[in-house]
C-alpha cells in the first residue's frame, strides 16, 4: 500500500532531523517582525552562513559571554 502525503512527509521529517553524521536537531519555527527577518536575511547574504548557523553562533554568543546584553538565567521583558 502506498503512503499518504502525510506519512511521506512524517518520514521526511524524521530524516531530516539527523545529519550524516548522526548528529541530533530539533526543529525551530519562529515568527520575526519583518525588521528581524530582514536583518536575518542579511547577515545570511552577508555572512555566507546558513540562518541555523547563525541563531546557533547567537545562542552560543548570549549563553557563553558575561559581557553579553543577555545571557543565561535572565530574563528580558520588553
Amino acid at each position: 500500500m502506498a503512503l499518504s502525503n502525510a506519512e511521506r512527509q512524517a518520514k521526511y521529517r524524521k530524516r531530516a532531523l539527523k545529519d550524516p553524521n548522526g548528529l541530533m536537531y530539533i526543529r525551530l519555527e519562529v515568527m520575526l517582525e519583518a525588521e528581524y527577518g530582514n536583518r536575518l536575511d542579511e547577515m545570511v547574504k552577508a555572512s555566507g552562513k546558513t540562518k541555523r548557523e547563525i541563531v546557533q553562533d547567537a545562542i552560543r554568543f548570549f549563553s557563553a559571554s558575561p559581557e553579553a546584553p543577555l545571557n543565561m538565567g535572565q530574563i528580558v521583558t520588553g
